[in-house]
C-alpha cells in the first residue's frame, strides 16, 4: 500500500475513535450532572428539614420562621413540607 494511503487511513480512524470517545464522554457528563441536580436537591430538602424542626414549636400550625421556612421547601418540592404536623419532627 502507498505511504500516503496508510497515513490517510491512520488519521481517518483515530478520528472517528476520538469522535466515539467524545461522544461517550458527554454521555457520562449528563448522567453525572443528573445525578450531582438529585443529590443537591436532596440535601437542600434535608437542610430545609433541619431548619424547620429548630424553629417549629412541634404543635399546630407552624408560624413565623418555621412558616416561612416551610412555604420555601414546598416551593423547593420538598416531600416532607406537603405533609402535616408534626411533619417528621
Amino acid at each position: 500500500m502507498d505511504k500516503t494511503l496508510e497515513i490517510i487511513l491512520v488519521a481517518v480512524v483515530l478520528v472517528v475513535a476520538a469522535v466515539i470517545l467524545v461522544g461517550l464522554l458527554q454521555g457520562q457528563a449528563g448522567s453525572f450532572g443528573k445525578f450531582a441536580d438529585n443529590q443537591t436537591s436532596t440535601a437542600s430538602c434535608g437542610i430545609s428539614h433541619s431548619q424547620f424542626c429548630s424553629a417549629y414549636s412541634g404543635s399546630g400550625s407552624p408560624s413565623g420562621t418555621a412558616s416561612d421556612i416551610k412555604s420555601d421547601a414546598n416551593a423547593k418540592g420538598c416531600d416532607w413540607a406537603g405533609g402535616s404536623a408534626p411533619y417528621g419532627c
